[in-house]
């Protein structure tokens, strides 16, 4: 399942009050994890200090689990579940860490951790099931991750059974000192939150977080709406028949095997059984054009595809929207198998 995120940096840009305020809108929308950092350098110790403790109460209260970011030379714990272990640690440490009676849980650092330190943490006899991962962010533009590498190690952590989770910027409420936005993958830096999420859903992170310090209300919403089980697709200019307009706002499955040109869908054409489906205006179709066969393509009238190139003109085939360009790169991370939806403007 899917869980959704957010940061406070007591000591940091926000005030007590904004950092509390932050956490009761999240709940309310169903986040279930607070991040914070116990080692910014440019922290206000003081006031980390002082607001912290009222801050892990309050998310208590809402039972939002804390991940507390720490280095090796942080000594006040507070009391805190997971811990999210920056570079430096040994696996002995590690072992050492949960050897704390409770229920604390480890988060290993997704971006450096390598196959032989996982293989140490089991010659150390350590439970993976206490064991998650976390990727960095990077507030220096140009230094995120590269979607590969990130698909890499997702990949080794899987391997191990591994929980991986990771962070997207805000649009509206970046955190200092740099005020460039905090995400894990560098893509992502300048994409809407709504976007960013899709596209980390998509790659097969479980926990999305947000790394900047004030999203707005509308990018936690957006966030709170992303979904791991069906992706989400923007369907613009949408020309609906009849028989259409409710059926664009179903569920589709592509297909298991993979065709060139088209994303292809299961069970668009028993959804349309008995419709007649009528041409539309013809032309090019570019990659992200959404298209139903008509009635002059006989037993595949109904079927519901996605252009993933662009295609000529085909008369049997309705264009009944599109996906918006800044989209339309998702789509090569749509698998076989994989459910998705539209969300519409105009029904």
């Amino acid at each position: 399942m899917l869980t959704k995120g957010f940061a406070v940096y007591p000591g940091l840009d926000n005030t007590a009050a904004e950092n509390k305020n932050l956490i009761e809108k999240a709940a309310a929308l169903g986040y279930r994890t607070m991040f914070v950092s116990l080692h910014i350098p440019e922290t206000d110790s003081k006031r980390l200090e002082k607001e912290m403790w009222d801050l892990l109460q309050l998310a208590a209260q809402y039972r939002i689990e804390v991940i507390a970011d720490i280095g090796p030379e942080t000594r006040n714990l507070l009391g805190i579940t997971y811990l999210r272990l920056d570079d430096g640690f040994t696996p002995a440490q590690v072992k050492q860490l949960l050897a704390v009676k409770g229920k604390r849980k480890i988060v290993l650092n997704a971006s450096t951790v390598t196959e032989t330190f996982l293989q140490s943490l089991q010659q150390e006899d350590i439970d993976f099931r206490r064991i998650t991962a976390l990727h960095n962010f990077y507030p220096r533009v140009n230094t995120g991750l590269d979607v590969n590498f990130f698909l890499r190690q997702n990949a080794l952590f899987a391997k191990y059974g591994i929980r991986v989770g990771a962070f997207i910027p805000s649009q509206a409420g970046r955190r200092g000192p740099l005020y460039e936005g905090l995400p894990s993958i560098e893509e992502t830096r300048i994409m809407s939150a709504s976007l960013s999420a899709r596209l980390l859903a998509m790659l097969g992170v479980k926990e999305i977080i947000f790394g900047d310090s004030m999203p707005s209300d509308a990018e936690l919403t957006e966030v709170a709406a992303v979904m791991d089980d069906i992706m989400i697709f923007t369907l613009e200019g949408v020309i609906p028949q009849e028989a259409l307009e409710k059926f664009l706002q179903g569920t589709f499955t592509t297909r298991p095997e993979g065709a060139k040109d088209l994303i292809r869908t299961v069970e668009s054409r028993k959804l349309l059984k008995g419709q007649t489906i009528e041409p539309g205006v013809m032309g090019m179709r570019p990659a992200g054009t959404v298209t139903v066969d008509n009635k002059y393509f006989g037993r595949y009238q109904g079927e519901l595809s996605i252009v993933q190139h662009l295609l000529p003109p085909e008369f049997r085939t309705t264009v009944v929207g599109h996906i918006p360009a800044e989209e339309v790169f998702l789509l090569q991370y749509l698998k076989p198998g994989t459910k998705f939806k539209f969300r519409t403007f105009g029904f």
